[in-house]
C-alpha cells in the first residue's frame, strides 16, 4: 500500500496538509525547547497536591489526637 498521492506530485498527503499549516503553528508543533521545564512544573505540581493532601489528612488526624488529649485533662479534673 502507499501512501503517494494520485495526483503525481511525489508529495505524501502529510506533506501537503503540513504545507497548508502557517509556519508559527509549524514552529509550535514540532519545537521541543520548553517541553522538559513544562514536565517538570507538572511533576512539581503533582508533587505538591500530593503533599497538599497528605498534610491535610495528617493535620485532621494531629487535630482529633489534640482534642481527645484535652478531653481527657478536662475529664479527670
Amino acid at each position: 500500500m502507499s501512501f503517494q498521492s494520485r495526483s503525481g506530485t511525489g508529495q505524501v498527503a502529510w506533506q501537503r496538509s503540513l504545507a497548508a499549516v502557517p509556519p508559527a503553528l509549524q514552529r509550535l508543533l514540532f519545537e521541543e525547547s520548553g517541553q522538559d521545564m513544562i514536565e517538570y512544573c507538572l511533576i512539581a505540581t503533582l508533587i505538591g497536591l500530593g503533599t497538599l493532601l497528605t498534610v491535610h489528612g495528617a493535620a485532621n488526624t494531629i487535630v482529633n489526637m489534640i482534642l481527645q488529649v484535652g478531653t481527657s485533662f478536662t475529664n479527670d479534673v
